[in-house]
């Protein structure tokens, strides 16, 4: 009596133009995704990068702000100009602290005439 099975064997097998055109086609699709891949990859290196250069220029602002103990801004001032006394003079609003005293300067003493119509 002979005993009979089905088995499965590792062997090599070879491919079908049809079989071809499907592994051609999924070789496309693999090189088309790993450029993409490769694209974004570039392009989130690009973003980080960025993200780094304006933390790097924070620190060394912060860093700047930090050793010279004072930063530059724009702040409201009261600017005079004393025809009377031949004074110019510009006052922080913040502070009260008085920033210019001068005397007017040639332009500064021609007054506007007021224009009528």
């Amino acid at each position: 009596m002979a005993q009979i099975r089905i088995v499965k064997e590792y062997l090599k097998c070879i491919l079908t133009t049809e079989e071809k055109r499907q592994v051609a086609d999924k070789l496309a699709i693999a090189v088309m995704g790993k450029d993409e891949a490769e694209a974004e990859l570039k392009s989130v290196q690009t973003q980080i990068k960025s993200k780094i250069a304006a933390i790097d220029a924070e620190l060394i602002a912060s860093a700047e702000k930090l050793r010279s103990g004072f930063e530059m801004r724009n702040v409201e001032c009261r600017e005079t100009r004393d025809f009377d006394l031949d004074n110019f003079s510009v006052v922080r609003l913040d502070t009260g602290e008085l920033i210019v005293d001068r005397s007017l300067t040639m332009e500064e003493k021609q007054q506007n005439l007021p224009v009528v119509w």
